[in-house]
């Protein structure tokens, strides 16, 4: 198996955009909608399987995202982000080749391929730590975590995301910080780049 091979890129994308005031998941960028230009950013840096995880709006969602895009939808996405993660991990958990999973979010634009590469480069290394990436000192994504968590985050519920448990004192999470990124996070129209 080669580096990598045993990883799947889960994209988090349920949520329903209430500050956004419409899904956000298709807002415009430059002619390619967020949650695309989200999906094909993935591709440059994982292009092995891709799960997009979707919730509010899926119907519509759903007919935007390219061919070769897995898709779930996560019915229960209005109980909090949680939902959306363990709907994410549940689809990944049951296939064998599955050893990790990276965690990304659909509405942050401005990962750089590079510093995501040396994220699951550090995951390749050490295949069995939770491997976190960190952008300006704080918490950020991808996320690499490993089969032996896949049961914790699948007990996750309401709005206790990752990073709780990330922060309950867990040994073995390795971070690494993003230099290149310049992230920004897609919650309402005013955060949508000008073209």
């Amino acid at each position: 198996m080669t580096p990598s091979s045993d990883l799947v890129v889960v994209i988090l994308a349920a949520g329903g955009s209430k500050r956004f005031g419409s899904a956000k998941q298709l807002a415009d960028i430059s002619g390619e909608t967020l949650l695309n230009r989200v999906i094909d950013g993935v591709g440059t840096w994982a292009p092995g399987r891709i799960v997009v995880v979707l919730g509010a709006e899926a119907d519509s969602i759903r007919q935007s995202i390219p061919d070769g895009i897995d898709m779930v939808v996560c019915s229960e996405w209005k109980s909090g982000m949680a939902a959306s993660l363990v709907a994410g991990v549940a689809a990944v958990a049951g296939d064998p080749i599955v050893e990790r999973c990276a965690v990304v979010m659909g509405d942050t634009l401005g990962l750089d391929s590079e510093d995501a590469s040396a994220v699951i480069a550090a995951s390749d290394v050490d295949p069995v730590a939770v491997v976190q990436a960190t952008f300006r000192g704080s918490p950020s994504h991808p996320t690499v975590f490993p089969r032996s968590w896949f049961g914790r985050l699948m007990e996750l519920s309401g709005d206790q995301g990752a990073r709780e448990l990330l922060r309950s004192g867990y040994e073995n999470v390795v971070k690494v910080p993003l230099v290149k990124s310049d992230l920004i996070d897609v919650d309402t129209q005013t955060d949508v780049p000008s073209p």
